[in-house]
C-alpha cells in the first residue's frame, strides 16, 4: 500500500464515508504516567493519526497491517478518548493530525497490536506496522483496489 494506491482510495465515495484511522505506534510510558485503561485486556493508548475527521465514538469493526492488508481481523472498536498534549482532551481527531488514543477492543485487544513499535524503539522493518482500524465497507473496498 503506497502513496499511489493511498490517492486512489482516497478518491472513492468509501473513502468519504467510513473512517480510517492509521495505528502509529504505542506510547512511551511517560506519557501515561496517569492515565490507566479502565478495562484492562480490553483497552489500549496509542498514538494515532488520520487523513480525515474522526470523533470520539466512532466505532470499527476491521483491524489490519499496511504489510498485509489481506489478512485483515473481524474486530469490535471504539474510540474512546483522544489528546494532543497532555492536559488537552479533545472530541476530535482532526484531518492531519495525530494524538494519544484511547482504543477499546469489547472481544480483546487484538495479537497483531504487538506489531505497533513503542515510542521508546527505533523503528525496524522487519519487526514493526503500521496498523489501520476501519469498516468493512471500507475494507471491501481496499481489497479490490488491491486485486
Amino acid at each position: 500500500m503506497n502513496n499511489e494506491f493511498f490517492e486512489q482510495l482516497v478518491s472513492t465515495d468509501e473513502f468519504n464515508e467510513n473512517p480510517l484511522l492509521l495505528l502509529e505506534e504505542l506510547p512511551a510510558t511517560r506519557h501515561l504516567a496517569n492515565m490507566k485503561p479502565e478495562s484492562v485486556g480490553r483497552e489500549v493508548y496509542i498514538i494515532a493519526g488520520t487523513g480525515k475527521d474522526i470523533s470520539v465514538n466512532q466505532t470499527f469493526d476491521v483491524i489490519f497491517a499496511k504489510k498485509d492488508p489481506t489478512n485483515y481481523i473481524q474486530t469490535d472498536a471504539i474510540l474512546k478518548y483522544v489528546n494532543i498534549r497532555p492536559s488537552d482532551e479533545i472530541t476530535t481527531l482532526y484531518e492531519g493530525m495525530s494524538g494519544l488514543c484511547l482504543v477499546e477492543f469489547s472481544q480483546g485487544i487484538p495479537e497483531l497490536i504487538k506489531k505497533l513499535k513503542p515510542n521508546e524503539e527505533t523503528y525496524k522493518n522487519e519487526v514493526y506496522d503500521f496498523l489501520y482500524l476501519t469498516t468493512q465497507v471500507l475494507m471491501d473496498k481496499i481489497i479490490e483496489l488491491l486485486d
